[in-house]
């Protein structure tokens, strides 16, 4: 039993599903406003007290309701989106708002944020909103960039949440200064996910022609810094394609 349980946390369907049922009784059969202040909710709204918890799915869901202030519009979402980096980290509501409305991505304007919503959209395999972000990040750090046509996207077909990363996740703890959020730093965050596409697509962006030096840079920054493990392989921490690359460029 304790083992279905597991699988299935974090099941995004399962959660989608719930949210549509809570929705379903709120609205039709409660018809509750659910931007209003509730007594049983201390004078909070639904849509307040879901944006706090950070729940993602239910958001999705309750977003789209037809209202005046409904979130799905680009000013409500955007004062929303204001509001939220004032107030706490990034978080998946930010990240939902971003995907749903790429406009807000202009809001974020200092390297460590953009790294930041970077690094999540990574993580999310948000693949079109990393590349927005990515892009501005470029261009904040006055980065030079290939047009989109010169980019070979083939690994564009394959899901990247579930790829098999072929090393022991915890030999790559990348050892940079809290002050670093450059492009190395998050090459060296996308390596460490296994996010291939990503990868690729950073290398290409940037025209880092070298891909082997790049990973060898990398890799040797943790050698430095990790004396614990500074006799594992090159292949044991990095994705096969780069060690491919490695080898045909010997």
């Amino acid at each position: 039993i304790q083992e279905k349980v597991v699988n299935y946390i974090g099941r995004k369907d399962l959660a989608d599903e719930l949210s549509k049922h809570v929705v379903k009784y709120l609205i039709a059969d409660k018809q509750i406003d659910i931007y209003s202040p509730l007594a049983e909710l201390n004078h909070s709204s639904v849509i307040g007290e879901v944006i706090d918890a950070n729940n993602v799915s239910m958001f999705g869901q309750l977003s789209t309701i037809p209202h005046p202030m409904a979130l799905d519009s680009d000013d409500h979402a955007r004062r929303l989106f204001e509001l939220l980096t004032l107030k706490r980290a990034p978080d998946g509501i930010q990240m939902y708002l971003l995907d749903k409305h790429p406009t807000l991505v202009s809001m974020i304007h200092d390297n460590q944020s953009l790294f930041v919503y970077a690094k999540s959209a990574m993580e999310n395999n948000q693949t079109k909103l990393f590349k927005i972000i990515f892009k501005l990040f470029c261009s904040k750090n006055n980065i030079p960039c290939v047009e989109e046509d010169n980019i070979v996207d083939e690994f564009a077909d394959q899901n990247d949440a579930g790829l098999e990363i072929p090393f022991v996740y915890n030999c790559c703890n990348f050892y940079y200064e809290a002050s670093e959020f450059n492009i190395e730093r998050l090459l060296s965050e996308a390596i460490h996910k296994g996010n291939i596409q990503m990868v690729s697509y950073i290398i290409q962006k940037t025209n880092m022609v070298d891909m082997a030096e790049v990973v060898e840079t990398t890799v040797h920054k943790i050698l430095v810094n990790d004396q614990e493990n500074k006799n594992y392989k090159y292949a044991i921490c990095i994705p096969i394609f780069i060690q491919e690359n490695r080898e045909e460029g010997s």
